[in-house]
């Protein structure tokens, strides 16, 4: 999303999550996808569980909403967001840029 003179046209966000570990290993795995699934509509995997998403307000809303209706923070998930100014978008320094492995097994929890 970029305006008429190529700036960006809304907020770049750094979205990180973990989901914990429960003794129900199936309701996590599926937390996982879930999660999963929501993020990569919005955004970009950039990491297992990293990912840049460049929305505005009403975006970041419906993203939340959908999120916090797939983590059981009482069980220790947690989803943060870190919102970048967009001078700040242009000093991202990426070193040994890798693909992203998108097999579910292969989460850091």
């Amino acid at each position: 999303m970029r305006d008429e003179f190529g700036r960006f046209d809304g907020m770049f966000i750094i979205t990180t999550f973990d989901i914990m570990e429960s003794p129900d290993t199936s309701s996590m795995q599926k937390r996982l996808r879930k999660l999963t699934k929501v993020l990569k509509g919005f955004g970009k995997r950039v990491q297992k569980s990293v990912f840049e998403c460049y929305l505005d307000n009403p975006q970041i809303e419906i993203m939340r909403d959908r999120i916090s209706k797939i983590i059981e923070t009482d069980l220790g998930d947690n989803v943060r967001f870190y919102k970048l100014c967009n001078s700040c978008y242009e000093k991202i320094e990426v070193l040994g840029e890798r693909g992203v492995s998108e097999e579910d097994e292969l989460y850091i929890l």
